[in-house]
């Protein structure tokens, strides 16, 4: 298990590392310490690969695809993933409805699961989601 121990010093230093350990964790103290701190620790990985460690062949560990160099006693266990919700593709349906008039381009947003029409018909109607006679004309094909 990882830990993260955190002192600062009477003379303004800090450290910060990242220690093999178990909790709870004793520490023995130090004159000119003012305080300490000691927590379990992981590192925080977002992406859409799940993580795996690569130890190269000076021993140094490394956990891929980020390439992220960590402790020499890091294992699988050391590691939360966060896998990134996927991007949803936007798809746009478009259609030429011929009337007497001229030709409009009829569209579908599939996210928003809305029609669209760029005739005036469509921008004058107190509800759109019933669509203007071009989007009906579409839907009905």
């Amino acid at each position: 298990m990882l830990l993260r121990i955190y002192k600062r010093f009477k003379d303004g230093r800090v450290i910060d590392e990242i220690v093999e350990g178990k909790l709870p964790h004793s520490h023995v103290p130090e004159d000119d310490l003012i305080s300490c701190g000691v927590q379990a620790f992981k590192y925080d990985i977002e992406h859409y690969m799940a993580p795996s460690i690569f130890i190269n062949q000076n021993g140094e560990k490394y956990i891929v695809p980020q390439w992220l160099k960590v402790h020499p006693s890091t294992t699988l266990n050391d590691i939360n993933w966060i896998k990134p919700e996927p991007k949803i593709k936007k798809e746009v349906f478009t259609a030429v409805s011929g009337s007497g008039m001229g030709e409009y381009k009829v569209k579908f947003d599939s996210i928003k699961n809305y029609w669209t029409c760029n005739c005036q018909g469509f921008y004058r109607l107190k509800d759109r989601s019933q669509g203007c006679k071009h989007i009906k004309e579409v839907k009905n094909k």
